[in-house]
């Protein structure tokens, strides 16, 4: 594969399941370039062209993210007590309760609970925490994901509430996650992402599925005021 056409999906690839951190190293591969050429005694800054190269790849790094974003067929709405920072709270100690519902792939209910956890991962501002397994008796701060509610109009509350009055489809056609960060009985966030069913748990398309549910569940986002959809 030609050079280009390799870093350009890569680029593209960090756009849409790590944009902020796609943008984040724009910025510091800029400013160690600076600091670089300052600490080799040299006199120059950058010609013209290294500015122009650093401001394209960094706009382009926002296009596409923001593209990413509007393509992904997801929504995201939040309650005025949603903060990022209670994200980080909950992953603080490295690991973040999560509640899988309904079955995408026909596999027992704790094979897929296996395959949803190793497929996602929090978003870059969020740090680093390992998704862990928790029961669904609707305590504490958890992310909770249903697959395929046969109930087009399931609400968050409900998603937070008590699990075994949800009834999931078997696996079909498509694919459709509700994802709700809850705290206790009450949801903090409200997120919903369809999509065509991948082949397995191991395709590529369905850890990039469930980055979009991640990314729509736990957003950057807040109620008011200016809003951050990476």
């Amino acid at each position: 594969m030609p050079l280009r056409k390799h870093a350009m999906k890569q680029l593209d690839y960090w756009a849409r399941t790590r944009p902020v951190s796609l943008i984040i190293n724009c910025v510091v591969c800029g400013g160690f370039h600076k600091r670089r050429t300052w600490a080799e005694g040299t006199k120059r800054e950058g010609s013209p062209m290294d500015h122009l190269k650093f401001f394209l790849t960094t706009v382009t790094a926002m296009a596409l993210a923001g593209c990413a974003q509007i393509g992904s067929g997801g929504r995201s709405e939040v309650t005025a007590f949603y903060r990022p920072s209670l994200v980080t709270y909950v992953a603080r100690e490295g690991t973040f309760p999560m509640v899988v519902h309904g079955d995408p792939f026909g596999l027992p209910a704790e094979q897929t609970a296996d395959a949803v956890r190793g497929a996602v991962t929090l978003p870059a501002w969020a740090g680093r925490a390992e998704f862990v397994n928790t029961d669904d008796s609707g305590s504490g701060l958890r992310l909770v994901v249903v697959f395929n509610p046969v109930n087009p109009n399931l609400t968050a509350r409900r998603v937070c509430g008590n699990l075994s009055e949800v009834e999931a489809s078997p696996p079909n056609g498509g694919l459709h996650a509700l994802a709700s960060f809850c705290r206790a009985g009450e949801w903090i966030t409200d997120a919903s992402v369809r999509g065509a069913r991948p082949a397995s748990p191991q395709d590529p398309a369905f850890r990039e599925f469930m980055n979009q549910v991640i990314f729509n569940a736990l957003p950057f986002k807040f109620q008011s005021g200016p809003s951050f959809d990476f």
